[in-house]
């Protein structure tokens, strides 16, 4: 490998004229370190000639940051990883700490064995000085030809130009945080002793014990509306959160079996009245007649009772909104052709003006609680937007949900009776304020109790 170049940047920088002024003058006027890699790497190229110029950053493992006629830098291409490799190895080694000739062939056979077929075998390497004198990169220019004395020094003019430049965007070599560590390095027992103690005092805060459950919006006022009869749904006449109104029709059962029992009650009416027209007739000639006079009225009066009872049957297979609210239900198709029995729930009409919050508590988060408890409720479709609640019910004892999971069931209103902002069946997290305990308690009572139940204390 060649011996370094010796630059005086002192005598270069004043007499810079014509293109080496105009380069000096744009690194002057970059705004960024990119577009300050971007102009090391595309206008010295121009300038001073050569093929291919690399700028390299970071110490002591430089990287690529930028190359000349490439707006981005493609991490997985052979030739960058080659010359990474190659150049780590010689700043590593202090060989590129100053300006640098050397062959690219002599360099790179034990390192990168690819470059052997790179082209541009003739490089140049120009240190970029940071602010402790320390080079912190560089750039790398490759040519067909040797590089000659003049263009050398050119190019280590301009990277002296370029260090300085890049010195105005690093941040300040010390910050607070490192004067403070550099403060108590001399002393690390003291130091220790304040960590300590700053420890001690933030475990003995107090802060609010809390809890997170998954919560769902529901109606406080809302009616069930279950199946009259037993039999088959045919048809499902509202749809999932449509608003209905009272007294309008929400399903309606197969009814052919009570339509032929109300076919054949009438028909038992019609006959028995003419069983007794006919005892009525008789009754004014002879005796026989009027006995059976008072059987056939009786009779009569059990038909009609029995079509008046295939009536009222008939009549519940159409199902009615005995209020005005929100029809909730998961699926109508779910409900067409499934048999119900009597009492079996088929919907929910909920008043959507009056709503509460249902939390289930899983019974392994379970705090210490009481009613008025403050809550905190953000939802999954605005989780930006939160709802202030207050706990008016808390279940005695856990229950398994519908994941057959064990918690506690809670319930919370709107706080202060404010005006709810969420819709009913949202979802989301509801945040549960307990009492006021020392920070300690609240980073290790998991921990605690875990321990506590392995050992079965």
């Amino acid at each position: 490998m060649n011996a370094p170049v010796q630059i005086d940047a002192a005598a270069h920088q004043p007499k810079a004229r014509g293109p080496a002024a105009a380069l000096k003058r744009a690194i002057a006027e970059t705004q960024s370190k990119d577009e300050l890699f971007l102009l090391m790497a595309n206008r010295t190229r121009a300038v001073a000639g050569g093929q291919q110029v690399f700028v390299f950053m970071g110490a002591p493992s430089p990287r690529i940051v930028a190359v000349s006629g490439m707006p981005n830098i493609n991490r997985q291409s052979p030739l960058v990883q080659d010359f990474e490799r190659l150049i780590a190895l010689l700043f590593n080694s202090g060989e590129l700490a100053q300006v640098r000739k050397f062959g690219l062939g002599a360099a790179s056979a034990n390192v990168a064995p690819n470059l052997q077929t790179y082209p541009f075998a003739n490089l140049l390497w120009t240190p970029l000085l940071g602010g402790n004198g320390k080079p912190v990169g560089g750039v790398l220019h490759a040519a067909l030809e040797r590089w000659s004395g003049p263009r050398a020094e050119f190019l280590a003019s301009a990277a002296i130009a370029c260090g300085e430049k890049l010195a105005e965007f690093s941040p300040p070599p010390e910050s607070w945080l490192q004067r403070l560590k550099a403060t108590w390095r001399g002393n690390r027992k003291k130091a220790v002793a304040l960590a300590a103690l700053l420890a001690v005092l933030c475990l003995c805060m107090p802060t609010s014990m809390s809890v997170s459950a998954p919560f769902k919006v529901v109606s406080q006022n809302h009616l069930i509306v279950s199946a009259p009869v037993e039999g088959v749904i045919e048809a499902i006449l509202v749809r999932p959160g449509e608003t209905v109104k009272q007294g309008q029709t929400l399903a309606r059962f197969t009814d052919a079996a009570r339509r032929n029992e109300v076919a054949i009650a009438q028909r038992e009416v019609d006959l028995s009245q003419a069983v007794f027209r006919r005892a009525s007739q008789l009754s004014f000639e002879d005796n026989e007649g009027r006995r059976q006079l008072a059987t056939s009225l009786a009779d009569v009066a059990i038909k009609q009772a029995r079509l008046q009872l295939a009536h009222e049957q008939s009549s519940r297979a159409t199902v009615k909104a005995e209020k005005a609210g929100i029809a909730i239900f998961s699926d109508e198709k779910a409900l067409m052709g499934r048999p119900f029995s009597i009492g079996e729930r088929i919907m929910d009409i909920a008043d959507p003006r009056s709503i509460e919050f249902e939390i289930a508590l899983d019974i392994g988060d379970s705090i210490a609680l009481e009613k008025g408890a403050r809550t905190r409720l953000f939802p999954d479709s605005s989780p930006l937007i939160s709802q202030a609640a207050r706990l008016t019910q808390l279940s005695y004892e856990a229950e398994p949900d519908a994941y057959g999971r064990l918690s506690y069931r809670l319930v919370a209103m709107p706080e202060d009776g404010g005006k709810p902002t969420l819709k009913l069946g949202t979802g989301g997290t509801a945040k549960i304020y307990g009492r006021t305990v020392p920070m300690a308690f609240y980073l290790f009572r998991r921990p605690v109790t875990a321990m506590r139940q392995w050992l079965g204390v």
